[in-house]
């Protein structure tokens, strides 16, 4: 009913009935939003360089595991949140052939990702335009994703090629279709919701299924709410088929990942109830645990009873207690009067901000609670822009001379989503020039990549960062490995990382072999642990015996190593040095006195490499000068003026280089001076690589 001097909304659909122009427009937008993440991204679809970024790299393996239908169920995946649950890696080892065209298996992941997300994508702008029946929305909200996707891009967290889609578009619009107008499931159909629940239930484990069981919980609620409210009719055959296939797909994407987190002695929640090592840890994520399922359990709540939306905001989550309050006293002033989408964005600002913290909370001391708050508030960023957008323009056709219903915001309302659109595009703005601690990416990896297809590669890594973030580039170099045919062996302290073992003969090659032994660990400032970790590459024809032989005659030391021991024999040791890498300086390994070595091992088959180029960056305590020797060879003479760090790359004249016995690496600071009794730390060095430049011909 179209009330006097109200024109009817431009749309040739009708709510809950989309015409075919409807499809057509969002196969359109979906088509335009592929292009432009594409154009956005490029650099991250070409073959990547030899560190990989991101879980692209760690999740490389997964997905092999995938096409050999040998993932399973168990611990396939500990990196946190930060994985998604086994049918996403089913699907995308399924997906990669069908973009056969992409060189990079890097490249072929992003694509495929592309492809799922487009299609969440695709349901969400389906489930808005059965609401609200305008198909101009549909454009709205692309150009309103597109304005979103740009400064998240500029970080490098490019989402609609990762797992970040389903916090970008999915859950926001879930939450906004739900809260939209009292009839809004009616006349939306269950097919959207459900299957965008779906999709996100196989993005990710533990905290996706428990959240998606709430929203179920939550959409239970909402039709009993409307069924006594409203009376609505009885469902037909066809929407009971439907809902039985929507309850199907996230029944198959859900069950996994919540068998392989409740079954598993080492899923999330196991590990978290069963540790005795770090009570504190147990019962402090035990308790966040509760705090997020009862924060969850009452968005739920609410979503059944609408009139409640308004009380939402009054819950102070840390940084955003003053936005919350802004919204709080916008939205009891205009609840009322407002029009659904008002009630909708209180709703969804909530929802959206509250799990967003609940995630920062459990996870304060992973890094990866930074995307996660980050892609929840630009989804949701997106929503506000978009209404702000369908604003102005009822504001403009007002001027025009015509009106539409829906367009019942106060000054207050239209001034708080204002602000709030500025606040979110400043607050997003801050991660291009000022990116968040933990997201550097971790330097202190000695690499030698040989151009033939003879002699073995050893990578000698150090923790340089936050733990989390060291797998990714070690992953990528394995499968670097692996492209050129090597086996590989893969020490490490965490026993819950890619662990597999391979029995003897077994035909697959290459094989990843995973212990729970390491070459030694630290402790960092948050308490946790990381280790110092040798990727060591093999030349094919070796035998898993005698890959299992040598880690088992690994020496362990209980914090820092003074050796590291290479499966060949060979060794790195450091000598004179302060051990503590994670005080101020993180990531250094600090010297003693006025000097300091580091010897290392080089195996045989480097000898037709010409030179070498040793790069590193170094730091003082005060003025100092520093002379870098190898094998009694003065290579470099440094000048150095306080912690700033420089970085340097010296090259290595060809010969001096030994194969058949230890090379020594000469630190000398002549003029040592500690700057206090109790810190005896001089000259910092942070090792990054050691490269190696085969020979060009004869004589070379």
């Amino acid at each position: 009913m179209v009330r006097p001097g109200e024109s009817k909304p431009e749309s040739s659909g009708s709510p809950g009935h989309p015409d075919r122009s409807a499809y057509l427009s969002i196969l359109a937008v979906v088509l335009l939003v592929g292009v432009s993440t594409l154009l956005l991204n490029a650099h991250h679809v070409r073959p990547p360089d030899l560190l990989g970024d991101g879980d692209i790299s760690a999740n490389g393996l997964l997905i092999r595991d995938a096409r050999d239908m040998s993932l399973g169920v168990g611990p396939y995946s500990r990196l946190k949140y930060n994985h998604p649950g086994p049918v996403t890696f089913y699907y995308l080892a399924a997906a990669e052939p069908l973009v056969a065209a992409v060189p990079s298996p890097l490249g072929r992941q992003r694509i495929a990702m592309l492809i799922i997300n487009l299609a969440g994508l695709a349901l969400a702008l389906s489930l808005i335009v059965r609401v609200t029946g305008r198909n101009a929305d549909i454009w709205l909200l692309a150009v309103s994703l597109i304005f979103t996707i740009l400064p998240v891009a500029t970080t490098g967290h490019h989402p609609f090629l990762e797992f970040w889609g389903p916090l970008i578009v999915i859950i926001p619009t879930l939450v906004f279709g739900l809260a939209l107008g009292p009839a809004a499931l009616g006349r939306a159909g269950w097919w959207p919701v459900l299957c965008l629940s779906g999709v996100f239930a196989a993005h990710n484990h533990l905290f996706n299924a428990v959240l998606v069981a709430i929203l179920g919980l939550g959409v239970a609620a909402r039709l009993a709410w409307l069924g006594i409210r409203h009376r609505l009719p009885q469902p037909t055959r066809k929407q009971m088929t439907w809902l039985a296939l929507g309850l199907a797909f996230v029944v198959l994407t859900s069950v996994p990942t919540l068998v392989d987190e409740f079954g598993s002695d080492e899923g999330n929640l196991q590990r978290v109830l069963t540790t005795t090592r770090e009570q504190h840890f147990q019962e402090r994520t035990t308790a966040d645990t509760m705090r997020a399922v009862g924060w969850a359990a009452a968005v739920s709540v609410t979503l059944g009873v609408p009139d409640l939306a308004a009380h939402i905001g009054l819950v102070p989550w840390g940084l955003v207690i003053g936005l919350l309050l802004v919204w709080s006293v916008a939205g009891w002033l205009q609840y009322r009067r407002a029009g659904p989408e008002f009630r909708a964005m209180i709703l969804a600002m909530a929802c959206v901000y509250g799990l967003s913290f609940v995630i920062a909370t459990q996870t304060r001391d992973n890094p990866v609670s930074i995307p996660f708050v980050f892609h929840f508030t630009a989804g949701l960023a997106a929503f506000f822009f978009f209404l702000v957008l369908r604003e102005a323009g009822f504001q403009l056709a007002r001027l025009a001379g015509r009106t539409f219903r829906g367009s019942r915001l106060r000054i207050p309302g239209r001034a708080a989503i204002l602000l709030s659109a500025v606040v979110m595009v400043v607050w997003m703005g801050r991660f291009r020039v000022e990116p968040m601690p933990g997201h550097e990416v971790p330097e202190g990896i000695w690499t030698a990549l040989p151009a033939a297809q003879d002699g073995p590669i050893r990578a000698f890594l150090r923790a340089g960062g936050p733990e989390h973030f060291l797998w990714p580039q070690l992953v990528s170099f394995v499968l670097q490995a692996e492209q050129r045919g090597y086996e590989v062996l893969v020490p490490c302290y965490w026993p819950t990382i890619f662990r597999r073992r391979v029995g003897p003969g077994d035909p697959r090659l290459p094989t990843v072999l995973v212990s729970e032994k390491g070459l030694g660990t630290i402790a960092t400032s948050s308490g946790t642990e990381c280790s110092f970790d040798v990727y060591s590459v093999l030349a094919p024809g070796g035998t898993y015996e005698e890959l299992e032989r040598r880690l088992a005659s690994w020496d362990l030391e209980p914090l820092v190593p003074d050796r590291w021991v290479t499966p060949d024999g060979s060794s790195l040791e450091f000598r004179s040095w302060w051990g503590k890498e994670f005080a101020d300086g993180s990531a250094y390994r600090w010297n003693r006195g006025s000097g300091s070595s580091v010897f290392f091992g080089m195996a045989d088959s480097y000898a037709p490499y010409r030179d070498t180029v040793l790069e590193m960056n170094l730091g003082a305590l005060g003025r100092q000068s520093v002379q870098v020797s190898l094998n009694g060879r003065q290579i470099a003479d440094l000048e150095l003026n306080g912690f700033r760090e420089v970085h340097t790359s010296i090259p290595i004249p060809a010969g001096l280089l030994q194969t058949n016995g230890g090379n020594e690496l000469l630190f000398h600071v002549p003029n040592a001076a500690s700057p206090a009794g109790a810190d005896p730390r001089v000259l910092g060095v942070r090792f990054i690589a050691l490269r190696i430049i085969p020979a060009t011909g004869p004589g070379n």
